[in-house]
């Protein structure tokens, strides 16, 4: 099957993750070569997908992270094509870009999030200031829509919280400053409908954030060392993030965790999650024996079975 199967890996972008999605997506298509299948790369350069021709194409390989490849927007055109694509569809993919929706969802399926406050740097900030206020120090300020933890940073006075602010408002107007969760940094992958193993973050800088994901700076535990009935209760917390925005394929679901706390807070779920040599998911999948080439095959795969279900039988 695979020989005659063409897949295009969709690459590039034009939001501020742009080269890493160049770097995600030039490792896709060499592992999904390997595998056998006729692969050809194409660079988003707008959200007409201007150039691309979708004749003979028969499924998508989303690589393309941040704006229009994470937000729902790459995927509805590529339903409007008809074209089997990698990944959660279009309003998964939305509620999981925005932080504050995806909040939400979180919160009424029962799960943890840090309290946070939602800021409008163009409203009334001062107004806002007075109720992050109550949040105390440290927090986390965070774009409402980016990626690849672009625009965050922890805030440990005044000062740093107008920083961080500062900051985050290049890229966005919307700001969620969330209340420091003090522990471990934890992620867990979803495939298909199963969690990966744990991995544990350790970063000298005490965020995640993103000179610590692309600067080799940061250790990995993989997986993270816990007792057998901890790893269960965040591996099915992480399922369930997954699921209260209707995913499917796979994600990455980020998460801190109190000492002397069983439940995780959830932080994010990550619809298109990095797959980089340095990536997080790739790691997790690897120590439950999945190589590279065939965590790329089976997210293909996978978007193929749908593609099979949808199409009437020949007869």
């Amino acid at each position: 099957m695979n020989a005659d199967t063409h897949i295009v890996v969709m690459m590039g972008g034009f939001s501020s993750e742009r080269e890493i999605s160049l770097k995600t997506g030039q490792g896709v298509v060499t592992a999904l070569k390997s595998k056998g299948f006729p692969v050809s790369s194409f660079d988003v350069k707008d959200g007409g997908l201007t150039g691309f021709n979708p004749m003979g194409v028969d499924a998508v390989f989303i690589a393309l992270h941040g704006a229009f490849g994470e937000d729902g927007g790459l995927q509805g055109r590529l339903e409007e094509y008809g074209l089997a694509y990698t990944g959660s569809g279009p309003e998964a993919s939305r509620l999981a870009m925005d932080k504050v929706l995806a909040k939400e969802c979180f919160e009424k399926a029962g799960l943890k999030t840090p309290p946070g406050v939602l800021v409008d740097c163009l409203a009334d900030l001062p107004g806002s200031l007075v109720e992050v206020s109550k949040l105390g120090f440290p927090l986390v300020v965070k774009p409402v829509s980016e990626g690849s933890s672009i625009g965050v940073n922890l805030a440990r006075h005044h000062a740093e919280l107008s920083e961080a602010i500062n900051e985050a408002a290049q890229y966005q107007q919307g700001i969620l400053i969330e209340q420091f969760i003090p522990g471990r940094e934890l992620t867990v992958g979803i495939l298909g409908d199963e969690p990966t193993c744990i991995i544990e973050i350790n970063s000298p800088m005490f965020l995640f954030d993103f000179e610590s994901k692309y600067n080799g700076c940061s250790k990995c535990l993989v997986p993270a060392p816990m007792e057998p009935e901890q790893t269960v209760n965040i591996q099915q917390a992480a399922l369930a993030a997954h699921m209260a925005l209707g995913c499917r394929d796979m994600s990455r679901v980020d998460m801190r965790l109190k000492p002397d706390d069983p439940e995780p807070f959830i932080l994010e779920v990550n619809t298109i999650p990095g797959m980089t040599a340095t990536s997080l998911l790739p790691k997790a999948a690897a120590y439950d024996g999945l190589s590279y080439a065939d965590l790329c095959e089976q997210m293909i795969l996978r978007c193929l079975t749908r593609k099979e279900a949808r199409e009437p039988a020949l007869v």
